[in-house]
């Protein structure tokens, strides 16, 4: 829409017919149709309502299990937070953006809705890539183990881990601004009066982009598949670890439990990687190539397809865990028959717990505290 004579009302100015020339940057992008609105809010509330009571459910089942809270069950509960924040901080303010077309929220919850965006991510990504140096550790570097698989390691991992993401994100903060842009009624392509968009304002974009690409994204992926190829090799391809000649069955049922274990892992970090893969590279590829108007509508499909990652991870859980899962039915029990069905005390609870003790989240022969 270049040097054509508008009618513009600002305040309480009118300027007629004055030419100039305006960017794609300075007008509202058209709004989604109605059928898209309608499909976002059902999906976009159906991800929030998967994601806040899965991800709740997780970090009741984990926090109150009978059995000790293990190292993995600590970074499992790190993960559950994140997928709760962005599902309540973060979800609910793109949804309100999708269906209005404009930014309304005013620039505090811009800047706060968009850095809790990033700092999730990137603590999620993290998280990841700790548990998967510490399976790696715990499998492959069992003498090492003993010094970075505890508890009072974790806490500080995951104290760590939060830092960082709260730091990496901070530019973002300052960066995200609310634009003034002229509103079109886009049936007569006539200016109806002005919106707010928040956007970010780098010096160099792309460069930022291609910084967050690399950094969050592909580096941890590359050293999650390291640690995982290696534990990998280690459990089915060479000898597995273990005193297998001393007892060959309890060595047997402990490698086979913690296969199972490490095929969750990898199933969640895989979930991540493919489901975030198409937003970060059309965030690439935005910086590079001039898009046409329906891009747009890809790429808030494409972050929807991302959020969906916030219910995979309680699902995989659910059906790939089975100490969650009997954890899980011995919470419901409990609350069902309070006064009949009493928590054990933790000594006999943990005497009676002995023989299933490789089912847990933090399966290892020779266990670490």
């Amino acid at each position: 829409m270049d040097n054509d004579s508008l009618h513009i009302m600002v305040g309480n100015m009118t300027i007629d017919n004055i030419s100039f020339t305006l960017s794609n940057n300075d007008i509202l992008p058209s709004p989604l149709s109605l059928e898209i609105r309608t499909a976002f809010k059902v999906v976009y509330s159906l991800i929030i309502l998967l994601a806040v009571v899965g991800n709740v459910t997780v970090i009741v089942v984990v926090s109150t299990a009978r059995t000790k809270l293990t190292v993995t069950d600590m970074y499992i509960l790190s993960l559950a937070v994140a997928d709760l924040l962005i599902s309540l901080l973060n979800m609910p303010f793109q949804l309100n953006f999708f269906i209005t077309n404009e930014w309304k929220m005013g620039l505090f919850l811009c800047k706060f809705s968009n850095y809790i965006q990033g700092v999730v991510i990137t603590a999620s990504i993290l998280t990841l890539t700790v548990i998967a140096l510490d399976r790696y550790f715990l499998i492959c570097r069992q003498q090492l183990s003993r010094k970075v698989h505890t508890k009072k390691v974790a806490c500080v991992a995951i104290l760590s881990l939060w830092i960082l993401s709260l730091l990496i994100v901070c530019p973002q903060v300052r960066a995200e601004r609310l634009d003034i842009v002229l509103k079109l009624d886009y049936s007569t392509h006539t200016p109806e009066g002005i919106a707010q968009l928040c956007r970010e304002h780098f010096e160099r974009p792309e460069v930022v982009t291609i910084a967050v690409y690399v950094l969050v994204y592909v580096t941890p992926l590359i050293i999650m598949m390291l640690s995982y190829g290696a534990i990998a090799h280690r459990l089915w391809i060479q000898h597995p670890i273990g005193d297998m000649l001393e007892n060959p069955r309890n060595h047997e049922r402990s490698v086979k439990q913690k296969k199972k274990i490490i095929q969750m892992l990898m199933l969640l970090v895989l979930a991540f990687a493919v489901l975030w893969l198409p937003f970060f590279t059309a965030q690439l590829v935005e910086e590079y190539v001039e898009m046409e108007e329906t891009f747009r509508t890809r790429q808030a499909v494409l972050q929807l397809i991302g959020y969906t990652n916030c219910c995979v991870n309680p699902i995989i859980y659910a059906f790939l865990n089975s100490h969650f899962q009997r954890e899980f039915r011995s919470l419901c029990a409990r609350r069902r028959l309070p006064h009949i069905i009493r928590p054990l005390p933790r000594s006999i609870n943990r005497t009676n717990t002995l023989a299933t003790q490789e089912q847990e989240i933090c399966v290892i022969s020779n266990r670490v505290p």
